[in-house]
């Protein structure tokens, strides 16, 4: 895999579709969708894996040294539509809430409208599946945005 690319996007495979697009959503609204090849696997977790540490052993140490699950990622199959969401990341539909005094943004949902304008432009292929991978991974974003809430 080239340099850049993000290795950090295709570890693991316990968690299902739904997850693993959530996750994209979640790391690309607090900064970490695409991680420096050199930082995905620690060089203590690839010594132990060397030495033939369990699987759990080493989830359990990527964990500790990162603070990351070690099924945390994309499968590849979904790096089309997650790239598509950088792309168009910049299409929501805001509102602001105001409670006892107090302001904040509130991120309700992709502008598809204008994500679909922005992707025929740039002739940007997606199939229906892309879309809704896409749409689970605002999803992911959404809730981080809201601080956790929908």
């Amino acid at each position: 895999m080239p340099a850049g690319t993000g290795r950090g996007l295709f570890p693991g495979t316990a968690q299902g579709r739904a997850g693993k697009l959530i996750w994209a959503g979640r790391a690309w609204a607090t900064g970490g969708l695409f991680v420096d090849d050199a930082q995905s696997e620690p060089e203590a977790v690839a010594d132990a894996r060397r030495f033939g540490a369990s699987e759990a052993q080493l989830a359990a140490l990527t964990r500790k040294l990162t603070g990351r699950e070690a099924e945390d990622g994309l499968w590849p199959q979904h790096v089309h539509a997650a790239t598509a969401f950088c792309v168009i990341a910049d299409q929501w539909r805001i509102g602001v809430e105001v409670r006892g005094g107090q302001s904040r943004t509130v991120w309700h949902s992709l502008d598809y409208g204008g994500a679909k304008a922005l992707l025929d432009g740039m002739e940007f292929e997606m199939s229906a599946s892309d879309w809704s991978a896409m749409a689970t991974i605002a999803m992911g974003a959404r809730n981080a945005l809201n601080g956790g809430r929908p």
